[in-house]
């Protein structure tokens, strides 16, 4: 009488164990069935490879002060710019640009992440963005190398002017001063006026040298503008980062899902049609 007033699907734990001793064959193949479709799926996915490459971004460095940086772009306008386009809209869906970040550690490094169905295809696409930042990059060194070439052919050819000027300069101070050492004797207030003459020319002629220092340091100073360590392109840093073992898909975590789900799947059903039955046999 009471099993006939109990409630459909009301079973106690006993009974649950029972149900499922008795359907064992049909969790177990069942299980099984899911876990070989897991594993058919997953091996018939193709395999995605991740490749990581950091940029360096181009800049100008100061020769005076070290720690004055002129970039030639910012990292975020660089990393706004290459997501356009090479982010969104990728012409080749085998190798696809997942992300292009501002570097967390250097300021002046943006990481670029790609993933691709093979490491060559990873490789080429990071190399399409390398190719179009040196593009880019290449004209402006060009502009800032001719300028700074212009400065300094301009600061050569005043130097070359003072130097001329210090020559007769220092030819009229060493003539005044011997004029003034012959006349010294004979006539010494024309000798006095050479003196005064010297006297002025060796003061133009320091001021010119003071001049023509300061241009020399300043053509120094432009030519180490140019060199790599005050003159930074850009581009790869180091090398381009490949994975041997594909990202994706991960076949551990479809197979353990798959496992899951079948088994789940299975008690579930086996449950239901032990209820069904128990409640049939009840009445």
């Amino acid at each position: 009488m009471e099993s006939k007033t109990r409630e459909f699907g009301e079973i106690g734990l006993e009974e649950f164990l029972q149900i499922l001793f008795k359907r064992k064959k049909f969790i177990l193949i069942s299980t099984l069935l899911f876990v070989v479709g897991a594993l058919i799926y997953a091996y018939s996915m193709t395999p995605i490879y991740r490749i990581e490459a950091a940029v360096e971004v181009g800049r100008f460095i100061s020769v005076e002060v070290e720690d004055r940086v002129s970039t030639f772009e910012s990292p975020a306008s660089l990393v706004k710019r290459l997501s356009i386009l090479f982010k969104s809209g990728s012409e080749d869906s085998r190798a696809v640009v997942k992300s292009i970040l501002e570097g967390k550690k250097n300021k002046y490094l943006v990481e670029i992440v790609v993933e691709a169905e093979s490491n060559e295809l990873g490789i080429k696409k990071v190399n399409s963005i390398l190719a179009h930042l040196s593009s880019g990059y290449k004209e402006k060194i060009e502009n800032y190398t001719k300028s700074v070439n212009q400065e300094i052919s301009i600061l050569e050819k005043r130097s070359d002017e003072l130097y001329e000027e210090r020559v007769k300069l220092f030819s009229i101070v060493e003539s005044r001063l011997k004029l003034s050492s012959d006349k010294v004797r004979t006539n010494p207030s024309e000798a006095a006026i050479f003196e005064l003459q010297s006297s002025q020319a060796s003061t133009s002629l320091a001021a010119i040298e003071s001049v023509r220092f300061e241009i020399l340091s300043r053509i120094t100073d432009l030519r180490k503008s140019l060199s790599p360590k005050h003159l930074i392109a850009g581009g790869l840093v180091e090398r381009i980062v490949t994975n041997e073992r594909p990202v994706k898909p991960d076949k551990r975590s479809i197979v353990i899902l798959g496992f899951f789900i079948g088994s789940l799947l299975s008690i579930m059903i086996s449950y239901f049609m032990g209820v069904v039955n128990e409640d049939k046999n009840s009445y």
